[in-house]
């Protein structure tokens, strides 16, 4: 019987469901960053209502972020004053996050109270202030363009909705660089107030 299913699901089925069965697993072993959500908007996009967050952030020098990336990396598996190994969490944030500049940010995990600081002077820890914002979803690797693409779209679709843009929006990314870009889950957040407020 399971082989009459996976012949009627034809090789290219049959790799597609091992695929989304893989980013599932994968996404599903990390904890995400806690936030609360409105009802859903005809728009498509998502209202959603973030706390603060404690994060670990450094400087996007380079436009590609593997050096960012790479130096967030060191920071959670010991490069810091405790030598504490930090678990991994989703998603990595990335745009100006309210210091006038681009950054990376890792979300600390809830569990880690009072994360410690970085060994190396290039990575700092904050917090990131609570905010409510208008979120999309938009699939592809990581560039200039997909982000511009999003921004665009997200910003139309805002319009039509009781909800105003009130500051710098920023980007999340949930996968790891070899997840191909079709498949990723990448998001926009636009920071937002209800239009009544202006």
């Amino acid at each position: 019987m399971i082989r009459n299913v996976f012949l009627s699901i034809g090789s290219l089925g049959l790799l597609l469901v091992v695929l989304m069965i893989v980013l599932a697993s994968c996404r599903g072993h990390y904890q995400t960053a806690p936030f609360t959500a409105e009802p859903p908007l005809p728009s498509g996009l998502e209202i959603r209502h973030y706390p603060a967050l404690a994060i670990a952030t450094t400087s996007m020098a380079d436009p590609s972020g593997n050096n960012a990336f790479g130096q967030l990396f060191r920071y959670i598996s010991g490069d810091n004053t405790a030598k504490q190994k930090i678990p991994m969490t989703t998603p990595v944030f990335t745009g100006d996050l309210g210091e006038k500049k681009p950054e990376m940010a890792f979300v600390m995990p809830s569990s880690l109270t009072n994360p410690p600081n970085a060994s190396s002077t290039t990575v700092a820890v904050r917090k990131l202030p609570p905010g409510t914002f208008a979120v999309l979803r938009f699939r592809g690797l990581r560039s200039t363009k997909n982000e511009s693409n999003a921004l665009s779209r997200a910003r139309a679709l805002l319009k039509e909705t009781a909800w105003r843009e009130t500051g710098t929006p920023y980007f999340a990314y949930y996968d790891p660089p070899w997840i191909a870009g079709p498949l990723r889950q990448n998001e926009v957040l636009i920071p937002v107030s209800p239009a009544s407020r202006h």
